[in-house]
């Protein structure tokens, strides 16, 4: 059984692990989006590193008061013509938040000081979860190499332990960026993707932490003895 603890838990950690890189990379942390029927449609994603806006603009289906009109185009008052689009479309990531962002007043500089932490802790975490798969294949072949499965659950539980709080501090800083960060993200906007990947990364860890803390305690499920009991002679 204790095999079989260190290879499930092999395996949850190299799923939070995915989504810890998943959440780290996807520009999906807060979305923000207009109402269906504005003539401005935008949709704005923020990610802990890059920021992606998607905008689409009506332009009018009639042209202008006095404007001379051919079969195809549109002719402006000031004598420019432009073919006769429903909307233009226009999608762009760029890094977030920029120096210019930073830079344009106090509640901005403290919003970057938190973003561009949760960011950090965030790839510091990657760290620490690729830090945790090799105690524990060693853990899951003890006989093999020699190493205390005692001694690898405590490494992994170190490691998975420090990751799953950075997990949550990031999670934390997220939360209250987006509660109160009202000049950096519109009103509406909502926590998405890359914030559920991180929530679930944590989740796992937890459940490893669980596991290691009952085979080190020496529960029954978790025990290569289970079952079995000397017989009094």
């Amino acid at each position: 059984m204790r095999t079989e603890s260190f290879l499930m838990s092999f395996v949850m950690i190299l799923t939070s692990l995915t989504l810890t890189i998943f959440s780290v990379t996807l520009p999906d942390w807060i979305e923000s989006a207009s109402l269906p029927n504005h003539p401005h449609q935008h949709h704005i994603r923020y990610g802990l590193f890059q920021r992606c806006v998607y905008a689409s603009i009506d332009f009018p289906d009639t042209p202008p008061p006095f404007a001379p009109v051919t079969s195809t185009t549109l002719i402006t008052p000031d004598s420019k013509a432009y073919h006769k689009p429903s909307k233009h479309k226009v999608y762009k990531c760029e890094h977030f938040p920029s120096k210019e962002q930073c830079a344009s007043d106090e509640e901005a500089q403290g919003f970057c000081t938190w973003w561009a932490l949760a960011g950090n802790m965030s790839l510091v975490g990657v760290m620490l979860a690729v830090g945790a798969l090799p105690p524990l294949l060693l853990g899951g072949f003890e006989g093999e190499t020699g190493y205390s499965w005692r001694s690898m659950w405590k490494v992994v539980l170190l490691v998975v332990g420090m990751h799953a709080v950075l997990q949550i501090a990031t999670m934390g800083i997220a939360l209250h960026l987006h509660g109160t960060s009202h000049l950096i993200f519109m009103k509406g906007s909502t926590l998405s993707t890359s914030f559920r990947l991180n929530v679930v990364s944590w989740i796992l860890d937890i459940f490893v932490i669980g596991t290691g803390v009952a085979s080190l305690v020496g529960r029954q499920w978790d025990s290569d003895e289970n079952g079995y009991y000397p017989i009094p002679g």
